[in-house]
């Protein structure tokens, strides 16, 4: 439920929003990796690139072969060091 709320509000273009509601979702079924994956989707639309990366490195934990969370992760981790703030 608590996925499908965030998915609206991400739709909806309220990331915060969204961002509480898959930390919800997340934190009741810490297994769900799409709920991690939408997580960091939002706290990237949400300009929160570091809690992004986390929420992606969390679903890689549940999921190695995850090649959404691979190829985000990835992609964001080499942006915040160009960034210098890894």
């Amino acid at each position: 439920a608590f996925n499908a709320l965030g998915y609206a509000f991400y739709q909806q273009e309220k990331y915060a929003k969204a961002v509480e509601e898959y930390s919800k979702a997340v934190e009741l079924q810490p297994g769900y990796v799409t709920a991690w994956n939408n997580l960091g989707d939002a706290c990237e639309k949400n300009k929160n690139m570091e809690q992004a990366l986390q929420a992606y490195e969390e679903a890689l934990v549940y999921a190695p072969d995850n090649k959404i969370a691979k190829e985000r992760g990835d992609a964001l981790r080499a942006r915040l060091q160009r960034l210098n703030r890894l």
